[in-house]
């Protein structure tokens, strides 16, 4: 009995060696050196991503979800798509970011500063919590009206009366509400590069109620998707083939696929379509691909 306790209290003892050991090891990263400096030097203001002076600004074009486990990006998805966007969402948010930036997990032993970089972080408001808000309001819509009465949005709006179909008596309210959930959805997509809403977007690419883009976008959509991991070898190459049926060159497609993998939309030179203009018009400041 003895013996049993003292191996476990030098089982304890190696444990919190293990623990303080990787603390010090994790501290000695300039990232999160520089992270607390930027944090102290901040005082009482709020933590933004968009403030230059915030140490959460390299941090703000970063997708959390792919910090996740991918039982957790399973169960975010199903909660985005459900459209419930309550606390499980911004704990997700929170896990994810730290799973993502794990040379800053230090700070979620800080008692003084991790509940000032967790609300920040929740109230980051990232492509997560938009993608479930847009299948909230999508929901109610459809329960609304039937949104393939409407032909595939292009970014570009348009509101006379006499193209609104549907809707009863609010049809023009209810088309308002549509071409702003398919605004989101593109930026989503194509500004914010997010690869949850790209699978969204190709899902019901060109058919009523969807979105349509012009064959470069689709090429940029290609690119950003490559670099996200998100093709096969296969399904690469099938997308190759089929811009090169559509007419585009290879040295052209080629050009446009390695400029997306290392820019945002609204960086690179002109394509053809609108949503290089939507994306230029929504983001004020610089990229981070």
């Amino acid at each position: 009995m003895l013996l049993r306790r003292r191996k476990i209290y030098l089982f304890r003892i190696i444990l919190f060696i293990n623990m303080l050991s990787a603390l010090v090891s994790a501290n000695a990263d300039p990232r999160l050196d520089k992270f607390i400096r930027d944090f102290d030097r901040l005082g009482e203001k709020w933590l933004s991503f968009h403030d230059p002076k915030s140490p959460l600004y390299p941090y703000r074009h970063h997708h959390f979800d792919e910090g996740l486990t991918e039982a957790d990006q399973r169960r975010l998805n199903d909660l985005q798509v459900s459209g419930d966007c309550g606390w499980n969402i911004y704990d997700l948010m929170v896990t994810g970011f730290f799973g993502l930036n794990p040379h800053l997990e230090p700070i979620m032993v800080d008692r003084d500063r991790y509940p000032k970089v967790r609300s920040a972080i929740r109230g980051g408001y990232p492509a997560i919590l938009e993608r479930c808000i847009y299948f909230r309001r999508k929901r109610k819509l459809d329960q609304w009206i039937d949104v393939t009465l409407y032909p595939p949005f292009d970014g570009a709006h348009g509101d006379t009366l006499e193209e609104v179909k549907g809707g009863g008596p609010d049809r023009f309210l209810a088309w308002h509400e549509w071409q702003y959930l398919a605004h989101v959805l593109g930026m989503l997509a194509f500004c914010q590069s997010y690869p949850p809403s790209i699978r969204d977007v190709w899902a019901n690419a060109g058919q009523p109620g969807g979105l349509t883009y012009s064959t470069p976008e689709a090429i940029y959509l290609t690119g950003r998707a490559s670099k996200h991991g998100m093709l096969s070898n296969q399904e690469f190459a099938a997308a190759i083939a089929e811009f090169r049926r559509q007419g585009v060159n290879l040295i052209d497609i080629h050009r446009l696929l390695d400029e997306a993998r290392s820019h945002r939309l609204h960086q690179m030179r002109a394509v053809r379509g609108n949503w290089q203009f939507v994306c230029k018009t929504w983001y004020q400041h610089d990229i981070v691909p």
